[in-house]
């Protein structure tokens, strides 16, 4: 798998202020590029599975290429086959996010623009504001967006699964963020369809990072979307195509459901709330072994939303 140049975090050594022109690697203190899917649902006492890796990404000058496969598993453990993952595109911005003197990410100084939880510089996942599909590479995180899909005859979506997976602009913005992660469409009736990023996938293999030092995972979202999961992928429950190790049962991430309302709102994931879907294999959570962050619907029959500063606390 190959990714865009890195986007490598330099040390934060002072405030920084925000400014309409200025870029992000100098808001953020960061250099520019930077690199580089299971969904699980349950109603009415059906449920459903999806996986999907990711995260090819090539290219430079602020250009990428994403691929992702997936593959669905029904509660009888039926495995069926996947898509490829994903694509949108943005034109140039400013940059959005902000810094205090201690290293806290600040979203804006608008009302109404605070997390309630604390994402410090070092744990900034990604801003989206740099405009590549890679995730920002600090902290031993290296991956790139990707999106998937069941393959539904006839679904749609955007992007487009197999091609680049860059950010989107946000129009009117929000707060002072510019970009964000959009994925839309409709007709995904089987295992459904998402959006995510590994933690861990340079050039060689997908691979697991420890997230143990964590409590959970925050960021900006908006819809209308009803039952997002939240997933965490961890080695266990991803089958060993996919850099994993699960052999049957597979694709039974652990996953948070939220509802989305049409407003831009902050959703803060306790890792402690995650839990397994009652179909396949039956891991223990282990924080040391995550492969990535997925963000789903299943099944898909109508999608739309939009993902923003993501990162630890």
């Amino acid at each position: 798998m190959r990714n865009p140049a890195p986007r490598i975090a330099a040390p934060l050594t002072a405030a920084v202020s925000l400014g309409a022109l200025v870029c992000c690697q100098q808001i953020l203190g960061l250099d520019e590029g930077k690199p580089g899917a299971a969904s699980t649902a349950s109603a009415g006492g059906s449920t459903a599975s999806s996986a999907g890796t990711g995260g090819t990404t090539t290219g430079s000058s602020g250009t990428s290429t994403s691929s992702a496969t997936g593959e669905g598993v029904t509660s009888s453990g039926a495995t069926s086959s996947g898509a490829t993952g994903g694509a949108s595109s943005s034109t140039g911005a400013s940059s959005s996010t902000s810094t205090s003197s201690s290293g806290v990410v600040d979203a804006g100084q608008d009302a109404g623009c605070t997390l309630g939880v604390t994402v410090t510089m070092a744990n900034l996942i990604d801003d989206m504001e740099e405009g590549s599909g890679g995730i920002i590479q600090q902290g031993g995180r290296t991956g790139s967006w990707f999106t998937y899909n069941d393959g539904t005859a006839g679904g749609v979506q955007t992007p487009t699964a197999g091609g680049p997976c860059l950010p989107a602009l946000i129009p009117g913005g929000r707060c002072s963020s510019v970009h964000a992660m959009h994925t839309s469409g409709s007709g995904f009736t089987n295992y459904g369809m998402g959006i995510g990023f590994d933690l861990n996938h340079g050039a060689g293999a997908r691979l697991p990072y420890d997230v143990s030092a964590f409590t959970g995972i925050a960021f900006w979202a908006k819809g209308p979307q009803i039952g997002l999961q939240v997933q965490v992928v961890e080695q266990a429950t991803a089958p060993t195509s996919q850099g994993g190790t699960c052999a049957t049962g597979c694709n039974a991430h652990y996953f948070h459901s939220v509802d989305l309302g049409a407003g831009w709102q902050p959703v803060t994931v306790d890792f402690s709330k995650l839990k397994q879907p009652m179909f396949g294999t039956q891991v223990p959570w282990n924080p040391t072994q995550v492969l990535g962050v997925q963000f789903a619907v299943n099944p898909a029959p109508l999608f739309d939303f939009w993902i923003d500063d993501v990162g630890f606390y």
